[in-house]
């Protein structure tokens, strides 16, 4: 029995059906979808002081960014106010809040713990039915189940930043490294930006009456 016709073949389909499921959800439920980052800036002495921009995933988007067609999110940062700019083929919005009216900043980050699970199960469940019919084959499709679940937790990881104003409205971006526009960023870089915010509303409030 090879491994097309073995029973890890459906298992394999349902996996990949549910990471797009969840995938989905998760940009559903966040700032406007997850982006992919494009530039990520933190300027301590220059104007403007955070900039971040980010396109949204897939291939489609991609391309539309080559063909030079607008379809990018971007929040500005300067010593006044923050401007979030979303573009798409049909329209483009823009939020703006003086700084002066920030009441909070966040970040965190979050990875789908749930895909090293699931590859731990398809790796039990392989072996199992490996043993049982004595097909390698199926030991090997279970590994190769687990190794595309592993990649796909590190490139999932995802970082979201967001400011809550005084009316206690809230913008912000959730995004996500990728392998084409290869911007680097962790944790460490989204409390930066957040420090560089949080400065900026303290010297604000300073000189405001």
């Amino acid at each position: 029995m090879d491994f097309l016709g073995s029973p890890l073949v459906p298992l394999l389909i349902s996996i990949l059906l549910l990471v797009g499921w969840a995938a989905k959800r998760r940009e559903i439920g966040s700032l406007g979808g997850v982006l992919v980052l494009r530039k990520f800036e933190v300027n301590d002495t220059v104007t403007p002081a955070v900039v971040i921009e980010g396109r949204p995933a897939g291939l489609m988007a991609w391309l539309l960014t080559i063909l030079r067609l607008d379809t990018l999110t971007t929040l500005t940062v300067t010593e006044y106010q923050v401007l979030l700019r979303r573009a798409s083929l049909s329209g483009e919005s823009r939020y703006l809040v003086p700084s002066t009216k920030i009441s909070s900043t966040h970040c965190g980050y979050s990875q789908p713990i749930w895909m090293l699970i699931l590859g731990a199960i398809a790796v039990l469940v392989s072996l199992v039915a490996g043993a049982a019919a004595h097909q390698l084959s199926l030991v090997v499709g279970g590994g190769i189940v687990a190794g595309l679940l592993s990649v796909l937790y590190f490139f999932q990881r995802r970082i979201v930043l967001s400011i809550e104003t005084v009316g206690g409205a809230w913008i912000g971006l959730s995004f996500k490294p990728s392998m084409i526009e290869h911007v680097p960023i962790d944790l460490t870089r989204a409390l930066q930006a957040i420090n560089r915010i949080n400065r900026i509303v303290m010297a604000r409030s300073m000189t405001v009456p």
